[in-house]
């Protein structure tokens, strides 16, 4: 890891060590409400495509300096871009360009967000960077978040030690979002390196040039850790779910997508609290990727309420 490697791991992890809980709070509350007043009537939602999918982004906007009227597009932005199809290259251009305008705007009139402390690091880091920086952030802290919120729900609906979570307790939460890191984690693997020489790792043979991945759920289950096959849940944080290293996920960025995926979760429950699968739990399908796991969709009922008649951009 080169010096200005480091240096720039050292901006963001300051840009993201001053948000603030508890407004990180209220920002995931407000949006989420505003989601679930869009389906609570309704009796039946996806939980992944009409709430999931739409919250991390919507929080993530607003920490970085977004105006909360930008955040529906870059909502379908992002997700056409993680999604690779046809609009793909059109989602990508859209949160290039608002990123763009964001950093161009806080080097004209800084304010309390994460962009106008990137900006402000004495570092020297240009705009550019800056704005790859922020693009890289957002969807790194999206859709692993989204799909953490979505398995996390997936196993409370699906697993009988959580049914006391979905009628009124809340003691669980974090201990099945902990078990979903080490059984069900949302980043399965990670292109890593290319071997600059021949060499061995772990008894195989490696030739200069070869990539490496990074296997994280592989690494969470490896036997030699799981000699047991324990689920080591609960509070054991030991999974390799955020990498570790110099190039590991920034303890930062940790607690916020937590707390997104955390209070995602219980609004959920609060609001729906009779929250059922409408499918059979073996019909559910995985999106086809190799590095993110997470459902295509996770269709549920519920008994139809009003909503709160607060507003959502």
């Amino acid at each position: 890891m080169g010096e200005r490697h480091r240096e720039r791991a050292g901006m963001l992890v300051t840009a993201l060590e001053e948000v603030d809980p508890s407004e990180l709070r209220e920002y995931a509350e407000k949006f989420a409400d505003g989601l679930i007043d869009a389906i609570c009537s309704r009796g039946s939602a996806d939980i992944i495509g009409e709430y999931a999918m739409l919250l991390p982004v919507r929080v993530l906007a607003r920490l970085y300096g977004f105006p909360d009227e930008a955040g529906p597009a870059l909502v379908t932005a992002l997700n056409d871009m993680i999604d690779g199809r046809e609009r793909a290259l059109a989602g990508q251009t859209h949160v290039f360009t608002s990123m763009t305008e964001l950093v161009a705007a806080r080097k004209k009139e800084p304010a309390e967000d994460v962009a106008s402390r990137m900006l402000a690091d004495p570092s020297g880091f240009t705009e550019e960077e800056i704005v790859q920086d922020l693009m890289v952030m957002m969807a790194a802290g999206h859709q692993p978040t989204a799909d953490w919120m979505g398995n996390s729900l997936h196993l409370m609906l699906t697993d009988s030690r959580f049914a006391a979570s979905l009628f009124g307790g809340r003691n669980s939460v974090a201990e099945a979002m902990n078990e979903v890191l080490w059984e069900d984690t949302p980043t399965q693997n990670v292109a890593a390196r290319w071997a600059s020489r021949d060499t061995q790792l772990g008894g195989r043979r490696i030739r200069a040039g070869d990539m490496l991945l990074l296997g994280l759920q592989g690494a969470n289950s490896d036997p030699q850790v799981r000699t047991d096959g324990s689920a080591l849940t609960g509070g054991n944080g030991a999974h390799f779910s955020f990498g570790h290293g110099e190039h590991r996920c920034p303890f930062p960025a940790q607690e916020i997508a937590e707390v997104i995926a955390r209070t995602g979760i219980e609004v959920v429950l609060d609001r729906l609290p009779d929250l059922d699968l409408a499918v059979p739990a073996a019909s559910l399908t995985r999106r086809p990727s190799p590095w993110l796991r997470g459902l295509s969709e996770l269709p549920v009922t519920f008994t139809p309420t009003p909503a709160l008649g607060g507003t959502l951009a």
